[in-house]
């Protein structure tokens, strides 16, 4: 699972930075570039490109992501502590950044949010390969608190890791109420994507 995280997380993140209206026409172009090399496994290339995005602050996480996601992979995937290790230097910067961004605007400002989620999804999917099973429910529980925002297939995998580190966690952490609430939103989200597809499989046959 933490795999499969890691690998769809970056191309997610990275169909997303296309996607950010922020960025000029010729950023647009490099992004698209690096999914396309990412999705052909030419990681190197791959990560020249990234560094050509000079994005806004508001895609800063998703390019940090994607260096870290694409040199694990052009390292041959096997490190997964150094993955662990990168990610989790990636993760304090933007928590310290966000932090910062709190105090000087007096406001409150969201430390798990949206854009966080893959990245914080990847960390959580690396410390249960190393079996930190601890520190991948303390993780994957924040994101379950804000799960909401998220989209649906977001939500489903972070479900089903949150699960999985329950499960495979330490007996006095382990509560059946709380894998019950995990199991209800599972279903729930679940229930949502179907109903899409069906919704759009009508729309499909009418057209």
């Amino acid at each position: 699972l933490g795999e499969s995280i890691d690998r769809a997380g970056a191309l997610k993140q990275e169909l997303r930075v296309e996607h950010d209206g922020s960025m000029s026409l010729p950023d647009q172009e490099a992004a698209r570039r690096c999914n396309d090399l990412f999705t052909a496994g030419t990681y190197g290339p791959c990560l020249a490109s990234l560094q050509q995005l000079k994005g806004t602050r508001t895609i800063e996480t998703k390019l940090a992501l994607n260096t870290v996601v694409c040199s694990y992979h052009q390292h041959g995937g096997g490190n997964v502590k150094g993955f662990f290790d990168e990610l989790s230097r990636v993760k304090s910067g933007i928590e310290a950044l966000k932090i910062s961004q709190q105090e000087q605007a007096g406001d409150d400002v969201a430390i798990v949010d949206v854009e966080t989620a893959l990245l914080r999804l990847n960390y959580a999917g690396a410390a249960l390969r190393l079996r930190k099973y601890g520190t991948a429910e303390e993780t994957l529980d924040g994101l379950f608190n804000s799960i909401e925002p998220l989209d649906e297939v977001l939500a489903i995998r972070l479900c089903m890791m949150l699960l999985d580190s329950l499960a495979r966690g330490q007996a006095g952490h382990k509560s059946p109420e709380r894998a019950a609430q995990i199991m209800m939103q599972l279903e729930k989200t679940v229930k949502i994507v179907l109903d899409k597809a069906s919704a759009a499989g009508v729309k499909g046959g009418e057209g």
